[in-house]
C-alpha cells in the first residue's frame, strides 16, 4: 500500500511537471529556447522564435527564419480529440536566403495564408497564395493526415517569374491559368479534372541561342490542355498553337503498365520560317 502511495505521488508530480513545462507561460519560457535551438539545428538558419505560447487548447507561434522570412500559426486545438482550428501565414520575402533549408537555389518572394480545420479523420486546409504573381486559391482534404482531395485555381501566373523563382533560365514568358479539381487522389481511384490555359506566350530567342546554339525566329504561342483522371486512366486533349506550327494530340494514357491510345496532328504553317 505504501508503495502504491509513493507511485501515485510520483505520477502526480510528473503530470504536474509536464503540464507546467508544456502548457504554462513559465514552461513556455523554458521550452521555447529549446525548440528554437532544435529548429536552428534542423534548418541551419539563424531562426528566432519571436512568440511561443502554448496551453491546453490554444497555440500562438511567430517564427522568423531570418529577418526577411517568417511563419505564423495561431488558433485552437485539442490533444484528446486531435482536432484543429488554426490560422497560418507564411511570408517569405527573400527565398534566396533559404537555400540551406530548400537545398536548391530560389529567388523572389512567396506568401500564403489560410486555415486548418478539422480532426484526424478529416482535416481541411483552405488557403490563398501569390505564387509567381498569381491569384491562387487551394483546398486540400486529408484523412488520417493523408491527402485525399486537392482543388486549386491559379489565375494569371507569370511563367518567367516562376522560372526565375525556381532558379531556371527564362526560356519563355507567358500567362498561365490552371484549374485543378482532384476529388479523389487515392491510388487506382483517381477522379479529377485538369484544365491548363497558356496565353501571351513568347520564346526567349536570345537565351535559346546562347544555351543551345540554335536560331529560332520570333515565336508567339498559346496552348490548352484538358485532362480527366478516371481510376488508372488519363484522358486528355492538347493544343499548341504558334506562328510556326500547330500541334494537337488527344487520347488515353494508362501509366502502369504503360498503354497509349492517342492521336496527334502537326501543321507547320510556313516552312520558310524555320530556315533562319
Amino acid at each position: 500500500m505504501k508503495f502504491l502511495k509513493w507511485f501515485a505521488a510520483i505520477l502526480v508530480v510528473l503530470v504536474i511537471g509536464v503540464y507546467v513545462l508544456a502548457f504554462t507561460s513559465f514552461g513556455n519560457s523554458i521550452v521555447g529556447p529549446i525548440v528554437e535551438g532544435k529548429i536552428k539545428d534542423a534548418t541551419k538558419l539563424d531562426v528566432k522564435l519571436e512568440t511561443f505560447a502554448l496551453d491546453m487548447s490554444s497555440i500562438d507561434i511567430v517564427l522568423f527564419l531570418d529577418q526577411d522570412n517568417s511563419i505564423y500559426v495561431k488558433g485552437n486545438y485539442s490533444l484528446f480529440a486531435q482536432s484543429f482550428d488554426l490560422n497560418y501565414k507564411m511570408a517569405l520575402k527573400k527565398l534566396a536566403s533559404l537555400e540551406t533549408l530548400t537545398q536548391t537555389k530560389l529567388a523572389g518572394s512567396f506568401s500564403t495564408e489560410g486555415t486548418v480545420v478539422g480532426n484526424r479523420k478529416l482535416l481541411t486546409i483552405e488557403g490563398k497564395s501569390d505564387l509567381a504573381k498569381s491569384a491562387t486559391t487551394y483546398h486540400v482534404e486529408l484523412q488520417e493526415f493523408n491527402p485525399t482531395s486537392i482543388i486549386a485555381k491559379i489565375d494569371n501566373l507569370d511563367l518567367s517569374t516562376l522560372l526565375s523563382m525556381v532558379g531556371q533560365k527564362q526560356y519563355a514568358s507567358a500567362q498561365v491559368d490552371l484549374d485543378l479539381n482532384f476529388k479523389n487522389i487515392k491510388p487506382h481511384q483517381l477522379d479529377g479534372d485538369v484544365k491548363l490555359l497558356t496565353t501571351e506566350g513568347k520564346l526567349n530567342t536570345q537565351v535559346m541561342k546562347k544555351d543551345f546554339q540554335i536560331n529560332i525566329p520570333e515565336t508567339a504561342f498559346k496552348m490548352k490542355l484538358d485532362a480527366k483522371l478516371q481510376g488508372d486512366d488519363l484522358i486528355y486533349s492538347y493544343i499548341l498553337n504558334s506562328n510556326l506550327a500547330k500541334i494537337g494530340s488527344k487520347g488515353k494514357v494508362v501509366p502502369e503498365p504503360l498503354k497509349l491510345d492517342t492521336t496527334y496532328t502537326l501543321n507547320v504553317k510556313e516552312l520558310a520560317v524555320l530556315n533562319v
